[in-house]
């Protein structure tokens, strides 16, 4: 018995110490302020083994919830994205290739596209005690681990610029005699289910892979309208978190670039012809007025990058 009662102790202390350090690790999101890049994000794959739940939509909806809560981002629904989808009959197998999600970004003005896949999710129990008479009720350690496999494609070149593979753990004790549902359904609860709280520690890891990997991603908009007093308009205002004062380079789209082998697009010239300032933000547009350069026109990509610095 008292064997018995030093394992449950010791399994007691080793699931209190591994909860205190994933507390220490939780991913917080500082405050962001700056243009919120436009992504969206398809319906992950169940490549899990675990059928007969819509787990791969409880995924895309958790990482479409934490991208809108880091401030970064403007999030296109998935039911715009699935309308593209089926309108185009792209996707149609429910995979998702680089060259199909490119595409389908570019239709619904993304920047990037998430997708992927769910390759674990599954649970593993450790007993203590039980055993013998007089040892009381069997205790159980429960460990709910989920692994995520996260793709995200640059709309604009076509290519892979996030690939990663995200793991989330948590664990509780199960008392002899209760279900496994309680800890790994998934429903209207899943959330609060070990499984989604697992779940939910490997979005957050993609998504901060995610963010990091956006950093390279120029935000970019287009003049809209240019006036002869040489006011600016740019697409885009305080819905997308610009500020008066920010600073845009400014690129002429050139001649498109047809592969020959394939006749898909290689993308398009660019040529910098100067830049903006942007004087006054409102909620859908933003004025600017030219800092150097010239001949600035409507269809002029407006592009923030490290080329736009300040100006002095």
């Amino acid at each position: 018995m008292q064997r018995a009662a030093r394992a449950l102790a010791l399994a007691i202390a080793s699931l209190w110490s591994v909860s205190c350090l994933e507390m220490q690790k939780q991913i917080t999101w500082p405050k962001y302020r700056g243009p919120r890049k436009r992504i969206a994000v398809h319906e992950f794959e169940n490549k899990s083994g675990q059928k007969g739940s819509p787990l791969g939509a409880a995924v895309s909806d958790m990482i479409e919830g934490v991208l809108v809560e880091t401030g970064h981002f403007q999030v296109i629904s998935r039911r715009n994205l699935e309308r593209v989808m089926e309108e185009q009959r792209l996707g149609r197998s429910g995979a998702v290739t680089r060259q199909t999600a490119a595409k389908i970004g570019q239709l619904i003005g993304a920047e990037a596209l998430v997708f992927g896949a769910i390759t674990e999710y599954g649970l593993q129990e450790s007993t203590y005690g039980g055993e013998k008479e007089g040892e009381g009720a069997q205790l159980s350690i429960i460990s709910a681990r989920v692994v995520l496999d996260v793709r995200m494609v640059d709309t604009d070149s076509g290519e892979i610029i996030l690939a990663q593979t995200a793991t989330g753990e948590e664990a509780t004790f199960r008392l002899e005699g209760t279900s496994y549902d309680s800890f790994f359904n998934v429903g209207s609860d899943f959330n609060t289910t070990l499984g989604g709280k697992a779940t939910r520690k490997a979005v957050r890891r993609a998504v901060k892979g995610i963010i990091e990997a956006m950093d390279a991603v120029p935000w970019r908009s287009v003049i809209v309208a240019v006036k002869p007093t040489g006011e600016i308009f740019i697409k885009h205002g305080k819905n997308m978190g610009l500020e008066a004062g920010e600073v845009f380079s400014v690129f002429r789209p050139g001649e498109e670039i047809i592969d020959p082998e394939t006749g898909a697009s290689l993308g398009r010239e660019m040529s910098r012809i100067g830049r903006i300032q942007i004087t006054e933000v409102r909620d859908q547009y933003s004025v600017a007025q030219g800092v150097d350069g010239f001949g600035f026109k409507v269809g002029d990509v407006v592009e923030k990058s490290p080329l736009s610095q300040p100006v002095p």
